[in-house]
C-alpha cells in the first residue's frame, strides 16, 4: 500500500510539473507574439512619421463642402496616424473652372519642403470605410500612384479609365509625368488625360481593392445644377478634351497669386489657402471665358 501511495504522489507531481510547464510555454508564446506585434506597430508607425502627406484640393465657391472636408479629413488622416498638410486652391478669376490647372498651382505653391506624397483630392469626396487609409504609394504594392476612388468605388464615375476623385503619388511622379493639362476649362477629362500622361511617363498605378463597401466607400456631396456653367460643353470644346495635349504643363503654367492665408475650421489643423487668377489664351481655348 505504502508503495502505491508514493507511485501516486509522484505522478501526482510528475502532472503538476508538466502543467506548469505547459502554462510557462504558453505564456512564452504568448508573450512572443505580444513582442512582435509590437515591434511591427512600431516600424508601421515609424514608417508613417517617415512620410508627410501633402493634399491639394482644387477649389472655387464650395464652401458648405470645404466646411465639411477640413474638420473630416483632419480627424480622419490624424486617426491613422497620418502628418500632413492642406493646401487649397481657390480660383479666384472669373474664367471657367478649369481643376488640372489648379492642381498644377497647388505642387508649385504648396510650400510644405519635407512632403514626400501627395493626395490630388477633391472637395466633395469624403472616405466612409474604416479600412480606408492615405499610405505611401511604394509602400502599398511598390506604386508610384495609388488611385484611392476607381470606378468601382466611385459613387458617381465608373467607366473604366476613370482616374479622378482622389490620387496618392509621390512627388517625384508628379513631376515626373509634367503635371496636368492646361487646357481643360470647366468640368471633365483632365484626368483621363493625366492617366495617358503617367503611362507615357513609366509610372506604375495602383488602384485601392477589397472593400466589400463598393460606391458606399465614399461620400459625395457634388451637386451639379450649383456650377451649371462648369458642365457646360461648348463648340469644339468635347473634340479638344478627347485629344493627349502635348503644349502644356505644369512648365508651361501662367497665373497671379493674389492673396495666402491660413484656414482652420471647427479646430481642424489649418490649412493654406491660396487664391490664383489663371491665364487663358482665348485663341485656343476660347470657352475659357464663356
Amino acid at each position: 500500500c505504502l508503495a502505491l501511495n508514493n507511485q501516486t504522489m509522484q505522478l501526482k507531481l510528475n502532472g503538476q510539473r508538466s502543467c506548469h510547464l505547459l502554462l510557462i510555454v504558453v505564456l512564452l508564446f504568448l508573450l512572443c507574439i505580444a513582442l512582435r506585434q509590437s515591434v511591427q506597430d512600431r516600424l508601421a508607425s515609424k514608417q508613417m512619421i517617415d512620410h508627410r502627406l501633402l493634399i491639394i484640393v482644387p477649389f472655387r465657391d464650395r464652401f458648405s463642402e470645404l466646411s465639411a472636408f477640413l474638420p473630416y479629413m483632419s480627424k480622419f488622416l490624424n486617426d491613422r496616424h497620418r502628418p500632413h498638410h492642406v493646401i487649397v486652391v481657390d480660383q479666384c478669376d472669373s474664367f471657367r473652372f478649369n481643376r488640372g490647372a489648379l492642381l498644377n498651382v497647388g505642387f508649385l505653391e504648396h510650400g510644405c519642403s519635407d512632403c514626400d506624397y501627395m493626395a490630388l483630392h477633391d472637395v466633395d469626396l469624403l472616405p466612409n470605410h474604416s479600412s480606408i487609409d492615405y499610405p505611401f504609394p511604394p509602400d502599398k504594392g511598390g506604386y508610384d500612384v495609388l488611385h484611392v476612388t476607381p470606378p468601382y468605388l466611385h459613387p458617381q464615375y465608373h467607366y473604366k479609365e476613370y482616374m479622378g476623385g482622389i490620387l496618392l503619388l509621390t512627388r517625384e511622379a508628379f513631376a515626373k509625368s509634367g503635371g496636368f493639362s492646361n487646357l481643360f476649362w470647366g468640368w471633365g477629362r483632365e484626368d483621363d488625360e493625366f492617366r495617358l500622361r503617367l503611362m507615357e511617363a513609366g509610372l506604375s498605378i495602383g488602384r485601392l481593392r477589397n472593400l466589400s463597401s463598393g460606391t458606399a466607400s465614399f461620400v459625395h456631396l457634388h451637386d451639379p445644377r450649383r456650377h451649371a456653367r462648369d458642365s457646360r460643353i461648348v463648340g469644339n470644346q468635347r473634340e479638344l478634351t478627347f485629344r493627349r495635349d502635348r503644349t502644356s504643363g505644369m512648365d508651361s503654367l501662367r497665373y497671379r497669386v493674389t492673396r495666402r492665408y491660413s484656414l482652420a475650421i471647427d479646430g481642424a489643423q489649418p490649412a493654406s489657402v491660396v487664391c490664383v487668377h489663371l491665364h487663358c489664351d482665348t485663341g485656343v481655348t476660347p470657352y475659357c471665358a464663356v
